[in-house]
């Protein structure tokens, strides 16, 4: 059995709690860097994955870190 078994039911619903904080991150994210950095696409694409990646790293980490400390 993986280490992760028990956390990813919880993992999955704190996503799904934050569905919309994703999405407004994704499509925010080029509009602000479009008209206010002016950044060409490709470094917009960029950007707002790294973005994203941060915000999924976010939530699963303070996710995990609640999980074991109800534990």
């Amino acid at each position: 059995m993986s280490r992760f078994s028990k956390f990813r039911p919880y993992l999955i619903q704190s996503f799904r709690n934050r569905v919309v904080l994703l999405g407004a991150w994704v499509v925010l994210t080029p509009l602000l860097l479009r008209s206010v950095v002016r950044l060409n696409w490709a470094m917009t694409g960029l950007a707002t994955l790294g973005v994203l990646l941060l915000v999924v790293g976010y939530i699963t980490l303070s996710s995990y870190q609640r999980h074991h400390s109800k534990f």
